[in-house]
């Protein structure tokens, strides 16, 4: 029961709320650069922003940046659902792994949901502790530029036949 109150006040401290300016983010310029950026502000020609570290206020025209991404909490959510899901599958294919190599007629003194929910819950605490050091961003702005590029310059082939299936992409230069 401790592990899901403190699962729940993790991911409810991860989520964020909507705001007219963006407090963190990454800027990819259609340089190649990747920019950390505070205090951004975006209107329909221009961004302004000041980058981590340092007080000096930038300004950049949109059409020079490909996307905006802003960050939204951490990953300790995911990572403790990702660990302690493995964990719990794993232990549970333990325990009945032994269970059935046991010779029969003997009995073990062992107890399988101590052993499940130990193993789960240890998993999941290092899940989560390794994702509190993830951070997550979600995309607030992409370039109309770039997914008109993309669209017609990469597609997604689905092939198959029989019991094979094959996937690719292609891609124009």
């Amino acid at each position: 029961m401790l592990f899901f109150l403190l699962f729940f006040f993790l991911f409810a401290a991860s989520s964020f709320s909507q705001k007219s300016e963006i407090e963190k983010a990454r800027i990819y310029t259609d340089d190649g650069k990747r920019i950390s950026v505070v205090d951004l502000t975006m209107d329909s020609v221009k961004i302004t922003y000041h980058t981590e570290g340092s007080s000096d206020l930038r300004e950049s025209a949109l059409t020079n940046v490909l996307k905006i991404e802003e960050q939204s909490g951490n990953e300790a959510a995911v990572w403790g659902l990702a660990f302690g899901g493995s964990a719990l599958l794993g232990s549970l294919l333990g325990v009945a792994e032994a269970k059935a190599s046991m010779p029969p007629g003997t009995t073990s003194t062992a107890k399988p949901v101590v052993i499940v929910s130990s193993i789960t819950g240890v998993s999941a605490l290092i899940g989560v502790l390794i994702g509190l050091g993830q951070k997550k961003y979600h995309t607030v702005y992409t370039n109309s530029g770039l997914r008109s590029f993309l669209n017609s310059r990469m597609s997604l082939q689905l092939a198959g036949s029989g019991n094979m299936r094959m996937v690719g992409i292609k891609i124009l230069f």
